[in-house]
This record gives C-alpha cells, sequence and structure tokens, in this order.
C-alpha cells in the first residue's frame, strides 16, 4: 500500500483532526508555521513609514481573562509606530492537543485587519520529526477563519497521529487597524470553536473573549 503524501496527511489533520468547520473547503493549502519566540511579537510593518503617519486615536483591549483550563484567551497593545493594535491570541492548559480551528469576528467598522501570523505551539525541527500547518483565511470583512494542526514531517506506516502538551503558548498574531470610534467585541464564533486531542477526542476549552474601544479623536466613544 503506497504511503500517504504530506498534502493528504495536512488535509486529514486539518479535517480530522483540528475540525475547521468550513476552513479545509475555502482555504488553500496550509503553509509551514515558523517558529517564533515566546514573549509578545513586536509588529512587522515598517515603522520609518509610520513616522510620517499622522495620529490616529488609542484603541484599548479589554479582557477577563481565563478562569479554568485548558484555555484560548486575547491580549493587546497599541503600537504607536506603526499605528495599530496588535493582539495575541495565547493558548494553555493543554495536557494533549492536536490541531484548534475556528472563526475569529470582530466589528469591522471599528478594526480592519491588516496582518496576521500563525505561531507554533512548541518548539518543533527535523530531529523532533514533527511540523506545524496552518491555514488562514479572511472570509469577510469582521471575520477571520484559522485553523492549525501537528502532524509528522515524514509519513510512516505504523505511526498515527500525536498531540502535544501546552502549557501556554501564542497560537495567533493579527495586527488591526482602527477604523472608526465605538466598541467591537472581538472573540471565536462559538459554532466554529474546535480543539481535539491527538487521540481524535473533542476538547472544550474556555475560549475567552474581549472588547476593543476606539475612541474619537479628541474624546471618549
Amino acid at each position: 500500500m503506497p504511503l500517504p503524501s504530506v498534502p493528504s496527511l495536512w488535509s486529514r489533520a486539518v479535517v480530522a483532526a483540528a475540525g475547521c468547520v468550513g476552513l479545509a473547503a475555502c482555504a488553500q493549502e496550509g503553509a509551514p508555521v515558523a517558529a517564533a519566540a515566546a514573549a509578545d511579537v513586536a509588529p512587522t510593518a515598517d515603522a520609518s513609514a509610520a513616522a510620517d503617519t499622522p495620529a490616529v486615536p488609542v484603541p484599548t483591549l479589554t479582557s477577563p481573562g481565563h478562569g479554568a483550563s485548558p484555555y484560548v484567551e486575547l491580549s493587546g497593545q497599541w503600537h504607536a509606530d506603526v499605528q495599530r493594535l496588535v493582539v495575541v491570541v495565547w493558548i494553555g492548559g493543554f495536557p494533549d492537543l492536536i490541531g484548534i480551528a475556528g472563526h475569529l469576528t470582530w466589528d469591522p467598522a471599528r478594526l480592519q485587519l491588516a496582518g496576521a501570523e500563525s505561531l507554533p505551539f512548541s518548539p518543533e525541527s527535523a530531529s523532533t520529526g514533527f511540523q506545524y500547518r496552518a491555514v488562514q483565511k479572511e472570509l469577510a470583512p469582521g471575520r477571520f477563519a484559522v485553523g492549525q494542526a501537528r502532524f509528522r514531517a515524514l509519513s510512516h506506516p505504523f505511526a498515527g497521529p500525536e498531540g502535544v502538551a501546552v502549557q501556554r503558548a501564542q497560537w495567533l498574531r493579527l495586527e488591526f487597524a482602527a477604523t472608526g470610534a465605538g466598541t467591537s467585541a472581538l472573540g471565536f464564533d462559538p459554532a466554529t470553536r474546535l480543539a481535539r486531542k491527538g487521540t481524535g477526542e473533542l476538547l472544550a476549552p474556555e475560549w475567552v473573549g474581549a472588547t476593543v474601544t476606539v475612541p474619537a479623536a479628541g474624546g471618549a466613544p
């Protein structure tokens, strides 16, 4: 029996392991996830070009934080040099995680997605025999589909999927531009949220959303 190819393994990982409700069908084949530091990732925009950009109202992100484990939660910080709100999606408390997916939503009248990057849950390399693959697609203004799964870098007839323990790690880093005064909920659509163990069992983490407030110029929203 011929061994499955890497693309077929990834397709099964997204559909069977990560779940990816409506995500695998609409997104292109996932790209490898590059390694990143554990600290908040700095914005990637050209800061030198931002020097001449007029100042805009500074949005703030508030979140109650997680109260249980496992969990998914958000943090955010305004970066004046690039005039963007940088949001990090954290995951933690997972004893066994192979894939996670969902649709992140917000009010497009308040925020505009300017960039996104998927980050690895754990350090992987050729020596570990595993890689992460991610898919992401902006389906509409205010709706961003994302999914990520851990899979074996090489096919093996006797080796199945294998999850990893995640104490606390970054899953996503996103950049938003402020587009209008007001408040916006920022979180994952409950109908699309999925997380799975390496054994295939569904997980039920606490998905903690956030609120972003964009003030009007010179005053409150």
